[in-house]
């Protein structure tokens, strides 16, 4: 198993760590309790474990292009060109058009944008 596939895999129960207790409280509320309740509670919803996620993901894309390229300012230039495309398209679109142009708020921008629900819930100290 090559470092590459060892990262995917530890992403992979990263995510899931971070995205089921959601789905337990959607659809198996009985279930949403002891750990899952903790983890639920510390992100709100999913736009906050998203937002973690997001962070290791671009993190991760660093390390493997500066230990392939052995260039360390590479690996930051496609982090931040990471955040930034993933960023606006699946985390910040669905809700731009849903606040300002609910006419185009449909198909899989609806479905994306309701099933991370509201970026401002993920922040409470801040004002709406």
């Amino acid at each position: 198993m090559t470092t590459i596939h060892k990262i995917n895999a530890t992403l992979l129960v990263y995510a899931f760590f971070l995205l089921y207790p959601f789905y337990l409280r959607d659809k198996q509320p009985q279930r949403y309790k002891g750990i899952w309740l903790e983890i639920g509670t510390l992100f709100r919803n999913r736009y906050g474990a998203l937002i973690v996620l997001n962070i290791t993901l671009g993190l991760t894309i660093n390390f493997i292009i500066k230990s392939y390229t052995n260039n360390g300012a590479f690996g930051f230039i496609s982090m931040i060109v990471y955040y930034l495309i993933f960023s606006t398209t699946f985390l910040w679109y669905p809700f731009y058009l849903k606040e300002k142009k609910a006419s185009k708020y449909k198909g899989i921008w609806k479905v994306i944008g309701d099933w991370i629900g509201d970026p401002r819930s993920a922040f409470p100290h801040r004002k709406r």
